[in-house]
């Protein structure tokens, strides 16, 4: 999926799912909600792509094909720990989400969700970064 110009003044969401059919849907709908989403298949695409300027949110799958969502959040944080990040799986269990908040994940959303469910999660986090930052 490619990436939107970093011109743009929407709240932006970087969206890293290996599965085309579910980056293609989070993307659509996120997108009408007035969000520009960059869209990366795999860790190592977004951590080499140029970050939009701040604030931004990150959503990451838990199950990557080349790292695991959890190291993808802790690399993000390590960078900047005012990044909201939201960790999402279809695969995860009460262990990993708690051990995913304990150590900063903004949230933590299970497969299946609603689109609703991703837009006022995102929203929230897009707030508080806002707040943060004072943008």
């Amino acid at each position: 999926m490619k990436s939107l110009p970093q011109t743009t003044t929407l709240p932006v969401v970087c969206l890293i799912e290996d599965d085309d059919a579910i980056l293609k849907s989070c993307a659509q709908s996120l997108m009408l909600e007035g969000f520009a989403v960059h869209g990366y298949a795999c860790a190592r695409d977004f951590l080499g792509a140029e970050r939009p300027d701040f604030p931004y949110v990150v959503i990451t799958d838990v199950n990557l094909p080349d790292e695991d969502g959890l190291t993808l959040m802790r690399k993000v944080l390590g960078e900047n720990a005012q990044v909201p990040v939201i960790v999402m799986t279809g695969h995860g269990d009460i262990g990993m989400a708690v051990e995913s908040m304990r150590e900063g994940a903004f949230d933590f959303i299970e497969k299946p969700f609603s689109p609703d469910r991703l837009t006022t999660t995102v929203r929230n986090a897009v707030d508080k970064a806002r707040l943060v930052y004072q943008v």
